[in-house]
């Protein structure tokens, strides 16, 4: 093999996490871009609203175990900790109850760690996919506030009918 290549590993999908009320859960791009590590180590930096997750040893006080080879070939993770859930959401200000999350994910190939950038979450709400970056000074937009144009976005002046 050549000096400085590296394998790179073909996916489908984008290596994203979800926030239910069942748990967080891996994709199987994530799992695999990381190697599908048995262990890893989680990092949340409140402040900024971000989760980070990298592989870890076993043995090592912060390691939580990540991926189990299964007879299903099934590659996933899902942690189903009450306490990660309750602290995601008193950081992020979410509701479980009626809500669901989806976070896409950076790989740092040099580092071989995934971030999260929560604020940039996909709300899921009774079916109906709403992005929103979400902001502690921002409220989310209710679908009552948005005009009726049938582009979705709302309409500064109603008056203002400018051709393009």
């Amino acid at each position: 093999m050549k000096e400085g290549y590296k394998p790179f590993i073909l996916v489908n999908g984008i290596p994203s996490i979800s926030v239910t009320d069942n748990g967080l859960t891996f994709s199987k791009s994530a799992v695999v871009k990381l190697g599908c590590p048995a262990y890893v180590n989680l990092y949340i930096d409140a402040e900024k609203k971000m989760l980070a997750v990298e592989p870890g040893e076993e043995g090592s006080p912060q390691a939580i175990a990540f991926y189990r080879p299964n007879d299903r070939n099934i590659i996933t993770v899902r942690w189903n900790n009450k306490d990660l859930l309750g602290y995601l959401c008193a950081v992020m200000n979410w509701d479980l109850k009626t809500n669901s999350y989806k976070v896409s994910g950076t790989y740092d190939y040099n580092e071989n760690i995934f971030e999260f950038d929560m604020k940039g979450a996909e709300i899921n709400a009774k079916n109906k996919q709403i992005k929103n970056k979400i902001d502690a000074n921002s409220d989310i937009m209710q679908d009552e506030e948005w005009s009726s144009d049938p582009s979705g976005y709302p309409m500064d002046d109603p008056e203002d009918d400018m051709p393009f």
